[in-house]
């Protein structure tokens, strides 16, 4: 195996942020198209647009995946990444009006609440829970 250099490092490091950028942008683009006139459809055929422009020469050069994934491994990834999950993030998107005054405060008040449930379902009489760690 290869050593990795500091510039593998350095790339793998931007490759990781771009595409934290990438997801985190996703749900604030979507938020604000779908505010606007536009529909799902139409945020979903932007970015299906501009992602299909900026990848065309990979995949020119690379070609599809059909030989490393298969028809079952291209489906997969169509279903999952594809239009579907995007035609199904806007049109939530649509409704969720309340929960996006503040989005960077829900994970902190969802987390507490969600362990505070584990812990109160731990504790009932008869019921089974996969131990972890910290039980003893």
């Amino acid at each position: 195996m290869q050593q990795a250099t500091a510039r593998d490092y350095v790339r793998g490091a931007f490759y990781g942020l771009s595409a934290v950028c990438i997801w985190a942008a996703f749900i604030v683009v979507s938020r604000l198209g779908v505010r606007t006139s536009l529909t799902p459809w139409d945020v979903a055929a932007i970015r299906f647009a501009v992602a299909g422009i900026l990848l065309l020469p990979y995949l020119i050069g690379r070609g599809l995946a059909l030989d490393r994934l298969g028809w079952v491994g291209v489906a997969a990834v169509v279903m999952g990444c594809g239009a579907p999950m995007v035609l199904l993030v806007n049109a939530g998107l649509l409704f969720a009006s309340d929960a996006w005054r503040k989005p960077c405060g829900k994970p902190f008040q969802t987390c507490p609440l969600t362990q505070a449930r584990i812990d109160a379902r731990k504790n009932q009489p008869g019921r089974r829970h996969i131990q972890d760690d910290n039980d003893n």
